[in-house]
């Protein structure tokens, strides 16, 4: 497992209309969500982030974006681009906010923590990390961290 050190992420907000709350929040839940992945993780994988935060104050603005930069269907709060390594969201009320960049941030740590792995890596050899008492696949992890972050758990 690895340690993360402060340099490991950097967040990036592109645009200036979200609250000091809401990029506080988001950035502590990020930094519970990297620690406690971080302990699970194997330390190679653990390599420095960028991420890049866009957000928009209307949905008109937001959808706008959105057709340019993701072929989502339907309507969502936020997205991840991996070509250029962007969140996108839109901005609401501010805990609802902060758990959608923080959830979108994690897409990023996503990408460069896990998807850096070769598929057959991950599949063939059947990498491995410690968590708890038993041994997960990585890409369980990677699952579950999504599925936290997704539900405002960390």
């Amino acid at each position: 497992a690895g340690v993360i050190k402060p340099d490991k992420i950097s967040i990036n907000f592109l645009s200036q209309n979200l609250s000091y709350e809401v990029r506080k929040t988001s950035t502590e839940k990020v930094n519970r969500a990297m620690k406690m992945f971080g302990e699970i993780t194997p330390e190679a994988a653990i390599v420095p982030v960028v991420a890049n935060v866009r957000s928009f104050k209307t949905r008109e603005l937001y959808n706008q974006y959105s057709k340019k930069k993701s072929s989502l269907k339907t309507p969502t709060a936020g997205f991840y681009t991996s070509g250029n390594n962007e969140s996108v969201v839109l901005v609401r009320y501010d805990n609802n906010t902060a758990n959608t960049v923080a959830h979108e941030i994690v897409h990023t740590i996503n990408q460069h923590w896990y998807g850096q792995m070769a598929r057959y890596t991950v599949h063939r050899a059947r990498a491995v990390c410690h968590a708890g008492h038993h041994l997960r696949p990585l890409a369980e992890v990677r699952r579950e961290f999504h599925h936290l972050s997704y539900h405002g758990l960390i």
